[in-house]
């Protein structure tokens, strides 16, 4: 079995911190992006109905996603 230095383990460690924080930044990357056409809806006066008042045929059409 072959041992590690020191050095060995603080690049792995190095390595998965930054492609953690790079997940982390691309999720609030997306959800931020995501949430542009929603504000941009709501603030030109937004849907007439709530989401509890949408049938549950319009609920379905609406949560449609592209693959």
């Amino acid at each position: 079995m072959r041992q590690t230095s020191p050095s060995d383990d603080q690049t792995h460690y190095k390595e998965y911190i930054f492609d953690m924080l790079f997940l982390k930044r691309m999720s609030d990357s997306f959800d931020q992006e995501r949430e542009l056409p929603v504000k941009h809806h709501k603030s030109r006066g937004g849907c007439r109905k709530s989401r509890s008042q949408l049938s549950s045929e319009e609920i379905e059409v609406r949560s449609i996603a592209a693959p």
